[in-house]
C-alpha cells in the first residue's frame, strides 16, 4: 500500500514539474524572439529570457506542484532553486559541447546532443527542487517500541510504591487496607433479616 502511493505522489510530482518545465520552455522563447526583434543581441536577450524563464518556472513549482512556496521560506528556497537551476543549465551546455566535439555518430548530431543535455538539466533540476529547493517535511516521530519497555518497569514501581502508601496510611488510621462489603444474612430466629457487615 505505502509503496504505491509513494509511486504515484512521486509520479504526480514528475508530470507537474515535466509541465512546468515545457510551459518555462515556452516562456524563454517567446521571450528570446521578441528580445532579438526589438534589437537586442542573442546572447543579451537569452540572458533576460532565461531569467524570467526561472522565475516563473520556480513560482509554478513552489505553488501548485510541490505546494511548499511560503513568505517565510521564500528567500532561501529562491537561492537554492535558482542554484540548481543554474548548475543543471551549465551542465545542459558542457554536455552539448563535449557530445559534439566526440564527432561520434549519431550522439554528435546537434539535435541529439541538443535533447540529451536537456534531459540531464531536467534530471538536476527536478532533483534540485525536489530534496533542496523544496523538501518534503519529515514527521515528528512517535515513541518507539524500546522507550514503550523501556517505562513498563517504571510504571511497576511506581504502582508498588503507591501500593505501599496507601497500606501505610492504612495502618496510621487504625485499620488495613478497606476491602470489599461482604453480605450477612441473620440467623432463621430473628426474622430472616440481611445486612451489610464490612470484613
Amino acid at each position: 500500500m505505502l509503496p504505491s502511493v509513494f509511486n504515484r505522489r512521486e509520479g504526480l510530482l514528475i508530470c507537474g514539474h515535466m509541465s512546468v518545465s515545457l510551459a518555462g520552455f515556452g516562456l524563454d522563447a517567446i521571450l528570446l524572439t521578441t528580445s532579438m526583434g526589438s534589437g537586442l543581441h542573442a546572447p543579451v536577450a537569452r540572458l533576460i529570457s532565461l531569467f524570467w524563464a526561472m522565475q516563473a518556472t520556480f513560482l509554478l513549482n513552489g505553488l501548485f506542484v510541490f505546494g511548499k512556496l511560503t513568505l517565510k521560506t521564500l528567500p532561501i528556497q529562491w537561492v537554492r532553486y535558482m542554484a540548481s537551476n543554474g548548475i543543471g543549465n551549465l551542465v545542459n551546455y558542457l554536455v552539448f559541447v563535449a557530445l559534439v566535439a566526440t564527432r561520434w555518430p549519431w550522439v554528435s548530431n546537434h539535435y541529439a546532443a541538443l535533447c540529451i543535455g536537456a534531459f540531464t538539466a531536467w534530471t538536476i533540476n527536478y532533483c534540485g527542487a525536489r530534496l533542496w529547493a523544496f523538501p518534503r517535511r519529515r514527521r515528528a516521530a512517535g515513541p518507539s517500541a524500546i522507550d514503550r519497555r523501556e517505562k513498563v518497569p517504571i510504571l511497576a514501581r511506581l504502582r508498588s510504591q503507591i501500593l505501599g502508601r496507601r497500606l501505610d496510611l492504612g495502618a496510621e488510621m487504625g485499620g488495613g487496607m478497606p476491602g470489599p462489603a461482604g453480605i450477612v444474612e441473620q440467623p432463621p430466629c430473628e426474622g430472616h433479616k440481611v445486612g451489610v457487615a464490612g470484613p
